[in-house]
Parts: structure tokens; sequence; C-alpha cells
């Protein structure tokens, strides 16, 4: 990715310094990404770390994020003149109701750096920090401390690991990775689409998925298609599978739904608006009898936003320019228009919705129903961005799918 051709996120910048850190007012957050756990003699920790505490006590904050994701470690004590300003802090920042940490990790979260990533589930803390992402891609108990040797004949360099490392007490010795509090799935597109779900699960205050689709059906948001995320009442769903016949009948909970469009691998169908929240039985009928059943989990919101190609890495959304043109590359949006989004999983006046430009809140002007199953959105492109830049919704403490608007 290019930032001279759209957005970057956060956790992939800046990554040839050791560390860094943003302040986001409209959001309230201080990010602090730690790439690797070693101190860089043009800008020690320990003074960095005083710069960063320093923008924590002059600015509100409702959200710090500690990301150590890609980070395979080092010395983990490098990182102590933060963790230390941080607890002698908590009690003040824990006094705001809305104060919330995260600590986010993925498969590269490796050695020293796993190590001060756990440090946050140690118990007295004062604060439930929640960690993010994926699991680490080694165990709370191993080997580091690396030593480096030469063979005498090739004079090949190498290095091996000489200490043990135990797991601390709370944290499973047994377990092979490191495990977050909030799984969170990272596909291919999100990536190309320039899109962090971490950073929107923790703008969205996500407590972690939905339970995924069981049976010989599976049902998902007909937007975003994601297993992870379950559907909404009123909202439009697909069920996928392998059916003796064209279905001709979608029973949720027993309630009968209207049926979109069917084939012998799927049915498109609007989830029936009274159907209770929780986890509903989906029977797929042809001429009256079940051909496949599963289940799925209702809930209150469930945002997708459609994407107007999804072989598309880049996701393209369906979006709409101030003029209604349909927003791509050769129609970009200008800053400070308004665009129409077309999303489902609609969850009514009662939760409202945020809309994102990477992490950037934009104004939502209107937001409600534009026909059966259908949402749409209109919010306000903001000022400071240029070129491809991801776009999704927050709302029930859930984040949508991403989809790309080109920005001029």
């Amino acid at each position: 990715l290019s930032a001279d051709t759209g957005t970057i996120p956060d956790y992939l910048q800046n990554t040839s310094a050791n560390y860094w850190f943003t302040y986001s007012a409209a959001n309230r957050m201080l990010y602090f990404k730690y790439n690797i756990c070693a101190n860089d003699p043009s800008k020690p920790f320990f003074t960095f770390a005083a710069t960063l505490l320093s923008t924590v006590d002059s600015n509100p904050i409702d959200t710090l994020v500690f990301d150590f994701r890609g980070n395979t470690g080092g010395d983990d004590s490098v990182i102590n003149p933060l963790f230390n300003g941080f607890a002698q802090r908590l009690p003040r920042l824990a006094a705001n109701p809305n104060f919330a940490v995260y600590a986010a990790i993925d498969k590269g979260t490796f050695s020293s750096a796993m190590d001060d990533a756990e440090v946050f589930k140690e118990p007295g803390l004062g604060v439930a920090v929640r960690v993010i992402g994926e699991p680490t891609g080694g165990k709370p108990a191993h080997f580091g401390n690396v030593a480096s040797f030469t063979l005498p004949g090739s004079h090949i360099p190498g290095q091996y690991s000489h200490q043990f490392i135990s797991a601390p007490s709370y944290i499973p010795a047994g377990d092979s990775s490191f495990e977050p509090d909030i799984h969170i799935a990272i596909r291919s597109t999100d990536y190309f689409a320039r899109f962090d779900p971490v950073m929107a699960a923790i703008l969205a205050r996500s407590q972690g998925a939905a339970p995924a689709p069981t049976g010989s059906v599976t049902t998902v948001n007909g937007a975003s298609y994601r297993t992870d995320q379950g559907i909404a009442p009123g909202s439009i769903a697909i069920a996928f599978g392998a059916f003796s016949n064209t279905p001709d009948g979608v029973l949720v909970s027993g309630i009968a739904s209207q049926i979109l469009a069917a084939s012998t691998t799927q049915v498109n169908f609007i989830v029936p608006q009274m159907v209770a929240l929780g986890t509903a039985a989906i029977s797929i009928r042809a001429t009256g009898d079940e051909i496949a059943s599963g289940t799925a989990t209702i809930l209150a919101a469930s945002p997708g936003i459609f994407v107007l190609q999804p072989g598309d890495p880049q996701q393209p959304g369906a979006i709409e320019n101030e003029d209604s043109s349909v927003s791509d590359a050769s129609h970009p949006a200008a800053a400070g228009t308004v665009i129409q989004i077309y999303a489902t999983g609609y969850g009514g006046d009662a939760l409202p919705v945020q809309v994102f430009f990477g992490d950037i809140p934009s104004q939502v002007l209107y937001s409600g129903s534009a026909g059966p199953g259908l949402w749409q959105i209109n919010a306000m492109v903001p000022n400071g961005l240029s070129g491809r830049t991801p776009v999704f919704l927050v709302t029930g403490g859930l984040a949508s799918n991403a989809v790309t608007i080109t920005v001029e």
C-alpha cells in the first residue's frame, strides 16, 4: 500500500520507527504503536514515554491503544517507563466512565513483545484491559534471550535462544498462543481495502464476534457475507448450501420470510422483522418440505455495506456521490460533499450509526430505510483525505465490513 494512492491504516504506518504514537482528538484516543522492543538512541524511549504521557495528561482520553502487532521482540524492559507512567495515571483515567484500554496482538507478536502484552492481563491493574486481535505466533511459555554464534568452518552467523521463559502465573502456560479476549478475523480484502478491523472493533467498543452459523445451511449478512456478525431483523440475508431443489420458502425461528432470489446453492431473503434476538433456527424449504437447516444469530443490528464488485480485493462500495453518480475512481467524492451509502442490517433509530473514513468520524445527516431490507446512510466526506479510502459503519457495538471510495 502506498500513501500516495490512499489512506494507510495506523498499524501499517511508520514501520521503520521502533515506536511512535498519535492522538486523535475526534476519537479522544491515544494510539501507541510498538514495532520493536528496542531503544532508539536517536529518540530514547524514556524521553519518548515522557512526551506520550504528557499528551495523555493534557488531552481528554476515552481510549488508549497499545499496539504490539508485528512486533517480534527484543528487550521486554524497554517499555517499562511507559508502563510505570500508565500505572500512575490509571486511577485518574479510570474515573472516566468511557475510558477503555486495548492491547492489540497478532500472529506476528512474538517473544518480548508477547511478554509485554501479557502484562496487561496481570490482576490488580484496576481496569479491565481488552486484548484484541489474533492469537500470538508463540507460546506464553517459550525460549528467549537470543545469543549469536559463527560457525568456525563456513563462518556463517547464527542465533540461538538460551533461556526458558515461563508464562506468568495468570496466563495459561499450556496454551499454544497468547489468546486475545476479543478475536478479530483478518481477511485479505481488509488489507487491500486499506481497512483495519481491529481499530474498527475498538472504535465500536465491540465485545467480539457473534456465534458463527451452524448446520447444512450457512446464513450470513447479505451485504458483507461475513459469518462473524450475525443477521438483523428486517435485513437482507443470504443462506448458502447445496439444495436438492430451488427453495421456495425460508423460516426463521418458524416465521416465514420474504424471498428475494433463490437457486440450488443460495437463497436471498429478508429476515422477518418480528423475529426474536438470539439463536434462530433457519429452515430452507421447497414444496413444503425442509431441504436444509441450521442456526444463525439474530442481533439488534448487523451493519453490512454492499460491495459493487465483491471479487475486487479493494472492495468498491455501493456508494453514490452528491450528484447521484456512482462513486468510483472516475467519479471521486469531494471533501465536504455528501455521499449516500447503501447497506443492510439497520437497527432503527434507537441504535444511532457512525460513519468512519479510515478512523476519521464523519457527520451523519440521514439514516433510514430505503426499501425492503435496504439501509441508506447519508454522510459528509471529511476534509484531509485523498485517494482510495475505506468507509465503514459502527452501530450497536458492532463494526461493519469496509468498502472503499476515491476521495479528491
